[in-house]
């Protein structure tokens, strides 16, 4: 048996519940393991697609190595959300079909709009706000919006999640003058 063949590992990303492009703003981190032992980390956007490369097939004693592929993270644009311990609440299904491990997980959108009473066409657009998502009384992300617009929060839900209120948004800074004449 040759102990230097070396395998590629495919490791997949899939968002339900939201668009592919809206999916581009969230990241998972994917972590290869040979028996709990971590052998490599990636970090794959959207409905991606990736491949930890040239692993080892054997063992030094010549057995075959099972590796498992797991997520270990995700992220809102470069903001760790969840990790390790809670990420498994998040999985709603693990799939391995021909040597791709494909992990499904699942999100919504959060729309937010900004109405400035009695500030019409361009005049709005030089007024902007920071708007902030809270799950419950927790942080999770902010946003700015500028003029009478409207911004979508795109965020992992738990698989037993409902579509329920639990998000607050909430302005915490106005800005004038957007285009710096003073």
């Amino acid at each position: 048996i040759d102990e230097g063949e070396k395998i590629d590992i495919q490791a997949q990303s899939k968002w339900e519940g939201i668009s592919e492009e809206e999916a581009k703003s969230l990241k998972v981190e994917y972590t290869l393991y040979n028996n709990n032992i971590e052998v490599s980390k990636m970090l794959l956007q959207g409905n991606e697609t990736k491949t930890f490369s040239n692993v080892n097939k054997f063992d030094e004693y010549g057995q075959e190595i099972h590796y498992s592929v797991k997520e270990t993270g995700i992220y809102l644009g470069d903001m760790l959300y969840v990790e390790n311990g809670d990420i498994d609440a998040y999985m709603l299904n693990t799939i391995e079909t021909d040597g791709v491990v494909t992990i499904v997980n699942k999100a919504k959108k959060i729309e937010v709009q900004k109405n400035w009473d009695g500030i019409t066409g361009d005049d709005a657009n030089y007024l902007k706000i920071e708007v902030e998502l809270y799950n419950e009384n927790n942080l999770i992300t902010t946003k700015e919006i500028i003029g009478n617009n409207t911004e979508i929060f795109v965020i992992p839900i738990k698989q037993n999640e409902e579509d329920s209120g639990k998000y607050t948004v909430k302005e915490s800074k106005i800005y004038e003058d957007t285009d710096g004449d003073g």
